[in-house]
């Protein structure tokens, strides 16, 4: 996403109470720090296995590997067929199921989906830019774009032992300095673009995931 995308999203929001859209933003320390080391432990484990490099495929990949990261992050899927998946998987689906649609009042719905969670570490000087998980501005037509139907944006963070690396949503006026076992949840909406300012020193590990909630 563009400063001038961006600038488009605001004048979409004007007029929009930025408190209700910050209220949409859930954040929780909810994971103690053994859990958390054994998370980046899998990530580490299986960024020797599986020497994933980081590209997307499918519609926007241009767009997604050229322009939004920094070559040297480095993001690892656990493929379903790794026994470390289950653990991943059953994390989230517990963070789903307790804090998700509670948060968002759904307790009940079994209608949602979520992609495989992916595990991503910023070293210094690495950042996310300005940009949106679901949706992107098209200027050719003025329009913003629905690319892959997410709904929800989720983040857990696993240490704190770095500095920069804050998660900042700026048109909602809301900054959030990461600590191990902050869970982070926002919609993947407009007005809800975000980055990451850059890692000044360490390593930041978190892991992440879309849904898609009906």
């Amino acid at each position: 996403m563009t400063t001038s995308d961006s600038v488009t999203f605001a004048q979409v929001l004007s007029g929009t109470d930025k408190v209700v859209l910050r209220s949409q933003v859930f954040q929780k320390v909810i994971l103690d720090q053994p859990s958390c080391i054994d998370l980046i432990n899998i990530y580490l484990k299986n960024e020797r296995l599986l020497n994933t490099p980081r590209t997307y495929k499918g519609q926007h990949s241009e767009y997604i590997n050229k322009i939004l990261f920094r070559p040297s992050i480095n993001s690892v899927f656990i493929l379903s067929d790794n026994n470390d998946y289950t653990t991943v998987d059953a994390v989230f689906t517990y963070f789903i199921k307790h804090y998700l649609l509670t948060f968002y009042n759904k307790p009940n719905t079994q209608e949602y989906t979520y992609q495989t969670p992916i595990f991503t570490r910023y070293t210094t000087l690495d950042q996310f830019i300005l940009h949106s998980d679901n949706f992107y501005f098209d200027t050719a037509t003025s329009t913003v774009v629905d690319m892959y139907g997410r709904t929800h944006t989720v983040l857990l963070y696993l240490n704190d032992e770095f500095t920069g690396g804050s998660l900042n949503l700026p048109n909602i006026d809301l900054t959030i300095t990461p600590k191990a076992g902050l869970l982070v949840m926002f919609p993947c909406d407009v007005g809800f673009e975000y980055e990451v300012t850059p890692v000044t020193g360490g390593n930041c590990y978190n892991l992440g995931t879309w849904v898609i909630l009906k």
